[in-house]
């Protein structure tokens, strides 16, 4: 039953932290209510689909999927839902994917409860909210990539991308699009358990073994992974 009260779901593995706001935000207000915490982005996908909160607290840095590729399932298949990042983490490629993704604010877990509390109702009634010591960093760093673009010719290939077999760029390709494993199975028709183990066979290749920080240099090297 709808009792009007904002329905929140919070997003974090730190579930000391979790508790700890759920409480504070069902005694300090009238208008919230949290429906359920999740301790990775499985789960918060998950529990966005069925309980479907209004406004999703979500933290970039999780288990088994980290919160801006939740952010992304998140919006495709609860797409009502309106997504906060509250983090510790105020890097520009965490803040950039999140928004592009459609997170609809991003804000840094060391802001005031009373400003957190203004925030979710602004975010849920529509606005877009981030932490001014955020925005100001994006700004003065996309200031800083845009020179260096300007100065610099395009990204030169590792040594190891040309040890990718055909299959292995394929999905290398795929993953720098923000796919995740389901997506890229189906897209190359093949099964998510297959594509698991291509991902593991370019970690070991590549040296590099974080979802995000690969996404990111797929992204760098997209060029010379065409088909």
């Amino acid at each position: 039953m709808n009792d009007g009260k904002i329905r929140i779901l919070i997003a974090d593995d730190q579930r000391l932290f979790a508790d700890n706001l759920k409480t504070v935000l069902e005694t300090r207000t009238e208008d919230m209510t949290v429906t359920g915490i999740a301790g990775t982005g499985e789960e918060a996908i998950r529990l966005a689909k069925s309980q479907w909160p209004d406004v999703i607290l979500m933290d970039v840095c999780m288990p088994l999927l980290d919160g801006v590729r939740a952010i992304r399932e998140i919006r495709r298949d609860a797409p009502r839902a309106k997504i906060l990042v509250l983090t510790t983490f105020g890097d520009d490629d965490y803040v950039l994917e999140a928004l592009k993704f459609g997170a609809a604010g991003y804000l840094l877990k060391d802001i005031s409860m009373a400003e957190l509390i203004q925030t979710i109702r602004n975010v849920n009634a529509g606005a877009i909210m981030i932490s001014p010591e955020v925005a100001n960093n994006m700004v003065r760093h996309l200031s800083e990539r845009k020179t260096s673009a300007e100065t610099k010719g395009p990204a030169e290939p590792p040594e190891w991308l040309a040890r990718l077999s055909k299959r292995e760029r394929q999905i290398f390709r795929l993953i720098g699009e923000g796919r995740n494993n389901y997506d890229i199975g189906s897209t190359l028709s093949i099964g998510e358990q297959t594509v698991k183990n291509y991902v593991s066979a370019i970690y070991e290749k590549s040296g590099v073994h974080d979802r995000f920080a690969i996404m990111k240099e797929a992204e760098r090297l997209s060029e010379h992974t065409g088909e």
